[in-house]
Formats: structure tokens, sequence, C-alpha cells
């Protein structure tokens, strides 16, 4: 068994000259499964294809081509890295972070309250700091909605800090159960945009995996 990512631009190429000859194939939501005389192959769609419908290949066509752009953010305690990418290129990207982690304890402020409550100068100075947090994030996802109004929001956080995000005096421009909402389904180590253009390739990204027929033998 092989694996093989092709990029954004590869999975183009390779759609333009589907179907393949002397193949049989099948389609589910994610992936396109196909069989010829060299083995079994399936071909994982680019996360940031999937639509949740059927992925023939008309319509990846068709989305490759309106190539919408969408928004990445990577969320951790003070820090976050958001981008805007159309298909292999991150056209533009933002860091941004604040003092909002308890050095001595290596948590957060949001969660030091959750469990003993408010302390004095420290505390108030990271709840601050909390607040120009998400206050900046908001800002600049209102910018790229703003900008780009049809695009699917990628986000990788932990419940509680979206939670401590969706409850901030400055929310996300878009409500919770907006359909725009992705969850990227890739661990992220870090918030930085080194990890944003790591998380952006494996996004746009298709996984060929392939498997050879073992040749028949006369009985």
């Amino acid at each position: 068994m092989s694996q093989k990512s092709l990029s954004y631009h590869q999975f183009h190429q390779w759609l333009l000259s589907f179907p393949p000859k002397d193949a049989t194939y099948d389609i589910h939501i994610d992936e396109i499964m196909i069989k010829d005389q060299a083995g079994e192959h399936c071909l994982e769609v680019p996360v940031v294809l999937r639509t949740g419908e059927l992925a023939y290949p008309s319509r990846l066509l068709k989305q490759i081509e309106e190539n919408q752009p969408f928004i990445i953010i990577i969320m951790q305690a003070g820090r976050a890295a958001i981008g805007i990418a159309e298909g292999d290129r991150l056209i533009r990207s933002k860091n941004i972070q604040k003092y909002m982690v308890r050095k001595s304890q290596g948590k957060s402020q949001l969660s030091y309250l959750a469990q003993k409550g408010k302390s004095r100068l420290g505390s108030r100075i990271r709840l601050r700091q909390a607040a120009e947090f998400f206050l900046d994030l908001s800002r600049y996802l209102q910018q790229c909605i703003t900008e780009w109004p049809d695009s699917l929001v990628f986000l990788s956080c932990t419940p509680r800090l979206k939670g401590a995000w969706f409850q901030s005096s400055d929310p996300p421009p878009l409500e919770r159960k907006d359909p725009r909402w992705r969850k990227i389904p890739f661990y992220c180590h870090n918030a930085r945009l080194q990890d944003l253009e790591d998380i952006h390739e494996k996004l746009s990204s298709a996984i060929r995996v392939s498997r050879k027929v073992s040749p028949s033998t006369d009985s």
C-alpha cells in the first residue's frame, strides 16, 4: 500500500482527466474509489472541497473554478494565527498575541477564573488582555468576511476558549450555528504563522492511497 499527497493544483489537474480509462469508480462524500488493472486507489478529496454533498467530479471542478477563498483560525490562550487562502495560496495572514497566561501555573486567566475566581492586579491585566485579544480577532475576522462573505471559516481551539470568545464583549461576527463554520480535523501544536501554513497545506491537499491487486493464480 502506498500513499501520496496531491496539492490543490495537482488534484485539479487530476480531475480534468477524470474518469480514467479502463477503470471503474465509486464516489462518496469525501473520497473517490477507483479500480483498474493496476489495483485499487482511494483519493481523499481536500477538506476545503468537502461540502457535505456527493463529491461529483463536475461539482468539484466547479468549486475549484469558482476559487472561493477560505479562512483559517488557529487559536490558543493568548495567541492566534488567522489567514485567508485561495487553493494552494495563503494570500493573507496575521498573528495575534496577548498576555493571557499565568506563568507560574501555565494556564490561561480564563481557566483560572473558572476554578479560583478573581485575584489582584495580575489577573485584571490578563483579563484586559483577554478582552483585547478577542476584540482583535473578531475585528480581523469581520474584515475577512466583509471582503469574502461566502468564505468557510476553519477553526481550531479548545471548547473552553471558543465559549469564552462567544461570551466576550466582542464575539465572532458569525453566529454559533452559522453554516460557514468548520472544525479543523487536524491537531495543531501551536498557533503561529508556521502552524497556519502547515494546516493550510493539509486542508487543501488530496491524499491518494493505492493498493496493488495480487495476481490471481490458477488452481
